[in-house]
């Protein structure tokens, strides 16, 4: 049986500064030590106690010189090495195993993280050179590991259902690759990644970086093919968003497109249809202020009815549904917030001369939002209003429209 490796490797480098004893040079020279040693870990036959000893050089290393982004990106290959012998060494194991292999993950990342912010020129030195192939396998690893460990419960914040904001960036995109074609299908923190890598990547001007929206329109609708997504809400939400990322990538061609295959957009309409999952509102509406939903021009139009839906959407958290552990009492009060707001939309239509017209708007909004026409994404899987509040919203509204009509 392979030996446990021992945890020489604790202490965070995610806060590395240099030692009093820095290093006079963190040129190539030690560069190319560093990836000598990497190399040898990777290499078939290599030992668990070669390996470990290896990495041991690259952390001082890394310690030594944590400006040095190709030794940082190294020194992440060589914690997710440890992580892989350990795995394989031991599949089944403990509590505190998995702490201490996620805590391989926590560095890896680290290292990783800083050589994404400061990306250098390719390097070569003698028979050394690193480029594109050597990082991007890096990254591949790191993502694969984060999953691997998500599974077992320890969840890293890069795929947890609060990631950070990314980057639409070279190291971003490679791990979006990498979480959409990871191995469990139904893996939401793959999921979480790539929600949050489209959400950044969807502003980019630049075409090539579209590549996310693709492969997380593709999940969406493998997810829900499968049944991983079965919730009716959460099945309208994820085919929505399909739709949405498969448009802007398709970039009005039509299918197939590049890598978005006939049988991506046959499964996708599929699933709309089955689902009869509503597209209003999806396109070319646009958000505008408040201060112009009932002026003539605007009052009735579907951009004035897709704000208002917005607004309503905003309004409608957690609490007013009804999905936390809150007191009832405070329920109550966040549902009536909401109400009084949307009463408050009605006097804005009645003191610019548009209570029918106005009203009705109004009436419109709050349906298409009960139906998820319109939602922002943090409300897009919360429960609707309930009926007897959406009713007393109708009654009221209806009494002021017959009376001014």
């Amino acid at each position: 049986m392979i030996r446990r490796l021992k945890y020489a490797l604790i202490a965070g480098i995610a806060t590395l500064t240099a030692p009093a004893a820095m290093a006079e040079d963190c040129g190539p020279e030690e560069i190319t030590k560093a990836t000598l040693d990497l190399r040898k870990m990777l290499t078939l036959g290599t030992s668990d106690g070669q390996a470990q000893a290896a990495a041991s050089r690259i952390d001082a290393q890394a310690r030594a010189c944590p400006e040095t982004a190709w030794i940082r990106v190294i020194a992440a290959g060589a914690e997710i090495n440890l992580f892989e012998r350990h795995e394989a060494a031991e599949p089944q194991a403990s509590d505190s195993m998995l702490a201490q292999r996620f805590g391989h993950v926590e560095r890896a990342y680290a290292h990783l993280e800083y050589f994404r912010l400061n990306k250098p020129e390719d390097f070569r030195h003698g028979a050394v050179r690193l480029a594109y192939d050597e990082w991007a396998d890096v990254a591949e690893r790191v993502m694969q590991a984060m999953l691997r460990v998500a599974e077992k419960g320890h969840v890293h914040p890069l795929v947890s259902e609060t990631p950070p904001q990314l980057a639409c960036d070279y190291v971003v995109k490679r791990m979006a690759t990498t979480a959409s074609g990871y191995r469990y299908r139904a893996s939401f923190p793959a999921l979480n990644y790539l929600n949050a890598a489209a959400d950044v990547c969807r502003q980019s001007q630049d075409r090539l970086d579209w590549s996310v929206l693709n492969q997380r329109a593709e999940q969406l609708v493998i997810r829900v093919k499968d049944g991983h997504i079965s919730d009716p809400l959460r099945v309208r939400w994820a085919l929505r968003e399909a739709y949405r990322d498969s448009r802007q990538f398709l970039d009005g061609r039509p299918a197939p497109y590049s890598f978005w295959a006939q049988s991506d957009e046959t499964a996708l309409m599929e699933l709309i249809a089955q689902h009869n999952v509503s597209l209003k509102f999806y396109d070319d509406s646009t958000e505008i202020p408040r201060a112009d939903w009932f002026t003539p021009e605007n009052t009735g139009s579907e951009d004035t009815v897709y704000s208002i839906g917005l607004a309503v959407s905003r309004m409608w958290t957690p609490l007013a549904a009804g999905v936390t552990d809150a007191q009832i009492s405070d329920v109550a009060k966040a549902r009536n917030t909401v109400l009084m707001a949307i009463r408050e939309f009605g006097a804005e239509a009645d003191a610019a001369g548009q209570t029918v017209a106005g009203r009705k708007t109004i009436l419109e909004a709050v349906s298409a939002f009960q139906a998820g026409d319109i939602r922002t994404p943090e409300t897009a899987t919360l429960p609707a209003m309930p009926d007897w509040l959406v009713s007393l919203i109708e009654g009221t509204f209806q009494n002021r429209i017959d009376e001014a009509g």
